[in-house]
């Protein structure tokens, strides 16, 4: 089952009056009425990290989704993904449990060890940024209280949790990144959801090899990997003819250090049509879940034209079953459980 989310990390609104919730309203009701996404996914940065600079319109995410969530009804609502030096994990663990509640069972946790790229930011706002090795161990032990607080039934250890999560099973948790050594083993013991992304350099190709290591490391811990849905975050430039994405794609790119777009690296650009055939081989490789984030913004109108193209996505498994063929399509279908 494929399903598809929209990443929207950044504001397109003039000022920081009534405007970011305006917006924030008309894109949730355009992803949710797109009928093709069944997520809405929120960058968590504390500044810009775009080409605006650190002024850029950058609001608490947790509280946006909040919002969103008072105005639609089917989206899954989270943070691809918050950083684990940002935010005490028992209080984290309340505010996804309190949006969960808030928005009628549809929060997703979404975590990492933080970005390299985010560490003037997190020092900006007084956060140390430890080494890659202290943030990791960081990240296990958080969500080893976030689950204990945040699942179906508390944990007697665990600090108290008013509200309790509405979704059944409690809140699924995706773990972003894609290290092989500690980041993978950490998902094992934790993950509902991994995220490989085109930002950590996860080609086409190399998703196979990711799969295997996560593999791997679910049979040292004894998890069945089948519990854990991969997503992959992509980035789509699409327009009615080749030469508009191709515009589109050029006044974005470059200012992200992606002067040159390749779709085995996950940047699709192209028309409705040439993006569909783009994807296709990503479902292939395992992705279950795919984020995209359009370039250049999102809007009712790019929304539009990105859930054009993935309707036109379909996947069609051929199961052989004593001689005979069953068939089964996937396509832009029901959210994540």
């Amino acid at each position: 089952m494929t399903t598809f989310g929209l990443h929207l990390t950044s504001y397109q609104v003039p000022d920081a009056a009534s405007s970011v919730a305006a917006y924030c309203r008309d894109v949730g009701a355009a992803a949710e009425d797109s009928g093709v996404f069944t997520a809405l996914w929120l960058t968590d940065h504390l500044h810009g990290l775009g080409t605006a600079g650190p002024a850029a319109p950058m609001p608490e995410s947790h509280l946006v989704l909040a919002a969103v969530g008072a105005t639609t009804s089917r989206l899954d609502l989270g943070v691809l993904a918050t950083s684990v030096i940002y935010r005490n994990p028992a209080l984290l663990a309340k505010m996804i449990t309190t949006l969960d509640v808030l928005s009628g069972g549809r929060a997703v946790l979404g975590i990492g060890a933080g970005h390299p790229r985010t560490q003037a930011e997190a020092e900006s706002y007084g956060y140390r940024f430890p080494p890659i090795g202290a943030r990791m161990e960081m990240l296990d032990r958080a969500l080893e209280l976030i689950r204990s607080m945040t699942g179906p039934e508390p944990a007697s250890s665990a600090p108290p949790n008013w509200p309790r999560p509405l979704r059944p099973g409690g809140i699924p948790v995706l773990v972003a990144g894609s290290g092989e050594q500690l980041l993978l083993r950490i998902a094992a013991r934790h993950a509902d959801m991994i995220n490989l992304s085109l930002p950590a350099g996860d080609t086409l190709a190399r998703i196979p090899h990711k799969l295997d290591v996560l593999r791997q490391h679910c049979a040292t811990v004894g998890r069945d990997p089948a519990e854990i849905t991969v997503s992959y975050k992509a980035t789509l430039a699409v327009a009615e003819t080749r030469r508009q994405a191709r515009a589109a794609w050029d006044q974005w790119g470059p200012g992200f250090g992606i002067s040159e777009p390749a779709a085995e690296a996950g940047a699709f650009v192209g028309e409705p049509a040439e993006i569909a055939d783009m994807i296709r081989p990503f479902l292939d490789a395992g992705v279950q879940h795919l984020i995209i984030e359009v370039a250049g913004g999102a809007t009712p109108p790019s929304i539009a034209l990105a859930a054009k193209a993935l309707t036109q996505l379909s996947v069609i498994e051929r199961h052989q079953d004593a001689g005979s063929s069953t068939i089964r399509r996937h396509s832009a279908i029901p959210g994540i459980h």
